[in-house]
């Protein structure tokens, strides 16, 4: 059975459906990032925000004398440690230097402690 709509009519029910699929295409993506955002794990909520944080890389090298942690391509240093690379063996100073790369701080910190013992 076919209904026979007049012109005016036809394009009102097209620009209703067009509104429809939009909105529902809205609530879907809504919601669809709500469940992205936050997981729940037992009665604690914990946010898993995909930020610029999960690309983060961390540096260490020479800062004036000492071994510093830099964030990313950042000049200056996110931390200065109380470690002097004049007392380090010169094969540690050179890679001090050019910087060592790691991408976690967990990691960066590790090898810094191995600088201190």
């Amino acid at each position: 059975m076919y209904i026979f709509l007049n012109n005016r009519q036809n394009i009102a029910m097209k620009h209703y459906i067009l509104i429809s699929i939009i909105s529902l295409l809205s609530v879907t993506a809504i919601i669809s990032n709500t469940i992205k955002l936050v997981s729940t794990d037992g009665n604690k909520a914990t946010t898993n925000i995909t930020t610029d944080t999960d690309n983060i890389t961390y540096t260490i090298k020479d800062y004036n004398g000492r071994i510093a942690l830099f964030e990313n391509s950042n000049p200056n240093p996110k931390t200065v440690y109380e470690i002097f690379t004049a007392s380090l063996p010169q094969a540690d100073k050179e890679m001090l230097i050019n910087g060592i790369s790691v991408t976690s701080e967990e990691e960066a910190k590790r090898l810094i402690e191995e600088y201190t013992s």
